[in-house]
């Protein structure tokens, strides 16, 4: 009797490393297309500390994006900052974007302040 079942494939660790060299953007981009916003991080991060020439205004976008679904403003401040700096024309579409998750972190961080000034 032949078994061709297809073992499952292994369940994926929190803190698998990033990959690195040429793929950890494409990784990183996959990453955030399923979803997986802190494995999205974790790579787009990678990128940025080697300074990978593909971490385009997009790819800091969506660093930015990843940071703040995941509720950390003050790193997704940082990746917008970060854009801004690589691509200083305010009439691109992801600068644009960024002023627009700027000014919504900014209302999400007064609403946070604001709800926790009313704790008991």
């Amino acid at each position: 009797d032949l078994d061709l079942s297809v073992p499952p494939p292994p369940a994926a660790s929190p803190d698998r490393r990033p990959v690195g060299g040429r793929h950890a953007v494409r990784l990183a981009d996959a990453l955030y297309r399923s979803g997986d916003h802190r494995g999205a991080t974790r790579q787009y991060e990678a990128a940025l500390a080697v300074k990978d020439p593909k971490m385009t205004a997009e790819q800091l976008y969506r660093l930015a994006r990843s940071h703040e679904q995941l509720g950390d403003f003050t790193a997704a401040r940082r990746a917008l900052d970060a854009l801004f700096a690589k691509s200083p024309n305010q009439e691109s579409f992801w600068n644009k974007r960024a002023v627009q998750l700027r000014t919504l972190l900014e209302k999400s961080e007064s609403l946070q302040k604001l709800l926790r000034s009313d704790k008991p």
